[in-house]
């Protein structure tokens, strides 16, 4: 409860110090009430976004090999540039392994989602006999 507390007064005194600030600086009438609507909107914006971040399901992208190759040629002729070590382990290594950890927790995830569906069935299957 105190954290709720704590973030609508955080809140208000953000909101009074965006309007003082759009009131002070702008002074068509139009642009002040859009500015000031924005400025009110954006820590609510913020705080839906870090929320959704939570709860939202981050895809990886597919490894392309072609791609990986491409990256660790820019990062050879970066190096030529501006000198400095290679990052370590490669880009394309780094993806390949994220692609890789990304597929094993999808099997182990639809295996899973198979077994409890066997296991319903076999119980629904055992109450009808």
């Amino acid at each position: 409860m105190l954290f709720v507390k704590l973030l609508v007064v955080a809140y208000l005194i953000v909101s009074a110090l965006a309007v003082l600030m759009v009131l002070s600086a702008i002074d068509a009438k139009g642009f002040r009430i859009a500015f000031i609507l924005l400025g009110l909107g954006m820590p609510l914006l913020f705080s839906y976004a870090v929320v959704a971040s939570f709860f939202s399901k981050k895809s990886v992208p597919q490894f392309n090999e072609e791609m990986a190759g491409v990256e660790d040629d820019i990062e050879v002729e970066r190096v030529k540039i501006f000198g400095g070590d290679k990052t370590c382990p490669s880009f394309s290594e780094r993806w390949l392994r994220a692609y890789q950890l990304y597929l094993e927790k999808a099997a182990t995830a639809s295996e899973k989602i198979v077994l409890i569906s066997r296991e319903i069935f076999h119980h629904q299957g055992s109450r009808a006999a």
